[in-house]
C-alpha cells in the first residue's frame, strides 16, 4: 500500500487518478504498467488513451498474419505489391478464440499504404479469424472490389463474438469498411 499523495483522491473506496500524466512513474516508480486482465465495472472517466500503432515495414502481399495482442492498429508503411489477405490470431500461441469470450468485441484497423499499383483486399474471403474463413458485412453492403493508388487504403472491422458455437466460422459477426486517404 502507498501514501495517498495529493494526485490521488479516494472518493467513496474508490481511487480516482486526477490529472497525472506519470502516475506511475511518480507513484510506484515505472513509467508503464501491464494492466492485463484489469476488469473496470460501471462507469469510468479517462482523460486520454494512447493506442499502440504496430508498425509494418514488409510490404503487404498474400497472407498476413496480425497478432492481436501486438496492437488492434496496424500500419503497413512500405507500398503493397500484391493482392493480400488478413489472419487475425492473438499470437502464436494464442488464439483470438481464447482472448475474445461471448459478448465481447474487438475494432482492428490495418492501413495499408499502396504505391502508383493499386492492390486490394478481397472483400469475399479477404478475412480469417484464428485461420477460419470470415463472412464479413460490408458498409451499406459494399465489398471492396479495388484498392486505390498513391494513397492509404483503410479496413477497419469490428468483430463481435456471439456464442461457443462448434462452427468457427458462426462464431463471429464481422463488420467491415473500406476508406483510403490521398
Amino acid at each position: 500500500m502507498w501514501d495517498k499523495p495529493e494526485d490521488l483522491n479516494i472518493v467513496d473506496d474508490e481511487s480516482v487518478f486526477m490529472g497525472k500524466a506519470n502516475f506511475f512513474e511518480d507513484i510506484v516508480g515505472f513509467s508503464e504498467a501491464n494492466l492485463e486482465g484489469l476488469t473496470v465495472t460501471g462507469t469510468g472517466s479517462v482523460q486520454q488513451v494512447l493506442e499502440k500503432a504496430v508498425l509494418v515495414t514488409e510490404p503487404l502481399t498474400g497472407e498476413s498474419t496480425i497478432d492481436l495482442k501486438k496492437g488492434s492498429l496496424i500500419f503497413y508503411t512500405t507500398d503493397a505489391t500484391g493482392s493480400f489477405t488478413f489472419n487475425l490470431r492473438g499470437d502464436a500461441a494464442t488464439s483470438i478464440d481464447s482472448l475474445l469470450k461471448p459478448g465481447k468485441s474487438i475494432t482492428i484497423t490495418m492501413l495499408c499504404t499502396m504505391g502508383g499499383s493499386a492492390q486490394v483486399l478481397p472483400g469475399t474471403n479477404g478475412l480469417k479469424i484464428d485461420g477460419v474463413g470470415q463472412t464479413v458485412k460490408w458498409l451499406n453492403n459494399t465489398t471492396p472490389s479495388a484498392g486505390t493508388a498513391n494513397a492509404i487504403n483503410v479496413y477497419t472491422f469490428v468483430i463481435i463474438r456471439n456464442a461457443s458455437s462448434t462452427d468457427v466460422s458462426s462464431r463471429y459477426t464481422v463488420l467491415g469498411s473500406f476508406v483510403y486517404f490521398s
